[in-house]
């Protein structure tokens, strides 16, 4: 690996929007990009969701991730569904009323269990992609 002037780091970090890992060895600095999958995001979007997300938000790390999500029978209810993980059929999480409401935690910690769950799957329908 070649060091990278200074310079050259903060260029890449202004022009890219990707991870960076900066490394140092003696007085030179070591730059590696780091791509993070979208499983990745995904999960860390969760993690800071705090005590709530947006209901569209949730849909569309979902469906980023090659999930349908549909509406559910009842007002809030959403369901998704995923044709290429192996015995996983379909997983729910509840949206409370009005425009683009907010899902609260357990339901978040429900559908990332899910996700953490079918990992290995997520990841290789993602590397198709």
């Amino acid at each position: 690996m070649s060091p990278c002037s200074m310079d050259r780091i903060l260029d890449l970090l202004v022009d890219l929007s990707g991870s960076f890992l900066l490394y140092f060895e003696s007085d030179t600095i070591y730059g590696v990009i780091m791509a993070e999958s979208k499983f990745d995001e995904a999960i860390a979007e969760l993690d800071q969701a705090g005590a709530s997300m947006r209901c569209s938000s949730l849909s569309t790390l979902l469906i980023a991730l090659g999930f349908e999500v549909k509406d559910g029978k009842r007002g809030g209810h959403k369901v998704f569904t995923h044709d290429h993980i192996p015995g996983f059929y379909s997983a729910a999480y509840n949206c409370d009323h009005g425009k683009n409401p907010e899902i609260k935690r357990p339901y978040i910690n429900k559908v990332k269990k899910t996700l953490k769950q079918h990992e290995s799957a997520i990841r290789a329908y993602l590397k198709q992609q």
